[in-house]
């Protein structure tokens, strides 16, 4: 896992580890969305 990845948020990877693959998608989708996981990784990224 390089510095990048461990700089970021993977929703997806957390929730199907903790809750198995039985998490349908529209749920991971809404909640990427809910928590603004795009906006939480570019803020990351960039180090603010």
């Amino acid at each position: 896992m390089s510095e990048h990845d461990e700089m970021t948020i993977d929703l997806e990877r957390i929730v199907r580890q903790r809750a198995g693959k039985s998490v349908p998608g529209f749920v991971i989708r809404w909640l990427k969305r809910v928590i603004h996981e795009d906006f939480i990784n570019e803020f990351l990224r960039r180090g603010h």
